[in-house]
C-alpha cells in the first residue's frame, strides 16, 4: 500500500509542471542602473524597468539594455496589457507634472495628464482603461481618449495598484490602507 502511494506521488511529480523547489537569483545589472523603482515583465524574454531621472531598461531575455525614450522625470509605474501595448507613468519634478506614455510596439509617445495629480501608482484594467493614483488619494482614469477624475475612497497616498480579470481595481496606500473598486457594468 505504501509503495503504491509513493509510486503515485512520484509519477505525479515526475509528470506535473509543479516545481519542487524554487530559488531566487539576483539579476545582474550595471551599477549605474541601480536606481530602479518599477518593473513589468511582459514575458520571460521581454521586460521593462524604470527608475529615477528617466532611467528605462529593457530585458531581451539575456541582459538589460538602457532605452532612451526622452524622459527626464522619474518612472513611477509601467504596465502592459499585451506584448506590444504598454503604459508608463512618469513624474517630472522640474515641471511638477505627471505624464502618461504609451507604447505600441515601435516606441513611446507622451501626453500630459491634465490634472495636478502627482502620480504614485498605475494599473491597466482588462477593458484597456488606465488608472493613475497619486498623493492624498487622487485617482484619474484614462479611457477612450478621455481623462476623468474618480472619487477617492480616502485621503491616503496610494502606492501600488493592480487590476483583476473581472475588472476590479485594487490599490494599497500609506499605513496599510487597501481599497478595492468593483466596477458595475450597465
Amino acid at each position: 500500500m505504501h509503495k503504491t502511494i509513493a509510486s503515485l506521488l512520484l509519477t505525479f511529480f515526475a509528470y506535473s509542471s509543479i516545481p519542487l523547489a524554487a530559488e531566487w537569483h539576483e539579476a545582474t545589472i550595471p551599477a549605474s542602473f541601480k536606481r530602479l523603482n518599477t518593473l513589468e515583465m511582459v514575458s520571460r524574454d521581454d521586460g521593462w524597468a524604470g527608475g529615477r531621472d528617466g532611467l528605462v531598461l529593457r530585458w531581451d531575455g539575456h541582459s538589460w539594455q538602457r532605452q532612451d525614450i526622452g524622459v527626464s522625470g522619474d518612472i513611477v509605474a509601467i504596465a502592459f496589457s499585451t506584448d506590444n501595448r504598454g503604459w508608463m507613468v512618469t513624474y517630472d519634478v522640474g515641471t511638477q507634472k505627471s505624464f502618461l506614455h504609451r507604447y505600441e510596439g515601435l516606441g513611446w509617445s507622451a501626453s500630459e495628464i491634465p490634472t495636478d495629480i502627482r502620480a504614485t501608482a498605475m494599473t491597466v484594467a482588462p477593458d484597456g482603461s488606465v488608472w493613475v493614483f497619486g498623493y492624498a488619494g487622487q485617482i484619474v482614469r484614462y479611457r477612450g481618449g478621455e481623462w476623468n477624475e474618480t472619487p477617492s475612497p480616502g485621503y491616503r497616498t496610494l502606492l501600488a495598484a493592480t487590476a483583476t480579470s473581472d475588472g476590479s481595481v485594487w490599490t494599497v496606500g500609506e499605513f496599510g490602507t487597501v481599497w478595492k473598486l468593483s466596477l458595475i457594468h450597465i
